[in-house]
């Protein structure tokens, strides 16, 4: 847990040092979309010229559900994910994004008296266009290929695992806001 927390310091701490430098005022909001049950909430701070800070939700989650025998099945996460995008102006309406991300996430299962969570922690690349559909509405589709560490604890037998993921199930549809 120490080293989880130093390495967040360790991204955090350049972040407010670039921000604290000079005062951008674009900001965006919005949602990133897989599928139609699989979203995240994103928002972006233009940190210096075509440079934005990325702040996005990761595997938000609650569930409540009543077994047949009696037993309650609980299921709640949540995580988050930031980092630094660069843009590349292709056209006057199209950018080519290019950036990194630190991600982290914690979910719990719960079922009778059985209890279980899983941690997850790791980094992408962030890759993908961005198309400037008027002066304050974006989309834009993207890829966040990474290296994710997770590792379960609780009830259950400790498993931890470490995957590369890429495939085109990962590629997402933004919508952001511009304000």
């Amino acid at each position: 847990m120490k080293n989880l927390l130093k390495t967040i310091i360790l991204i955090v701490m350049p972040l407010t040092c670039i921000i604290s430098q000079e005062n951008y005022d674009n900001q965006e909001v919005g949602v990133r979309l897989n599928s139609l049950d699989n979203y995240d909430l994103i928002y972006k701070n233009q940190v210096s010229e075509n440079k934005y800070l990325r702040l996005r939700t990761v595997d938000v989650n609650f569930s409540v559900a009543s077994r047949e025998f009696g037993s309650t099945q609980y299921r709640m996460g949540a995580g988050f994910a930031i980092g630094l995008e660069s843009r590349k102006a292709l056209t006057d309406r199209f950018d080519f994004i290019l950036g990194y991300e630190a991600i982290a996430s914690l979910n719990y299962f719960k079922v009778g008296d059985n209890a279980t969570g899983t941690y997850r922690f790791g980094a992408g690349v962030v890759i993908g266009f961005n198309y400037k559909f008027t002066d304050r509405i974006n989309f834009g589709v993207e890829t966040i290929p990474a290296i994710i560490h997770s590792r379960n604890f609780g009830d259950s037998q400790k498993i931890s695992s470490t995957s590369i993921g890429f495939n085109s199930s990962d590629v997402n549809l933004l919508a952001t806001y511009r304000f």
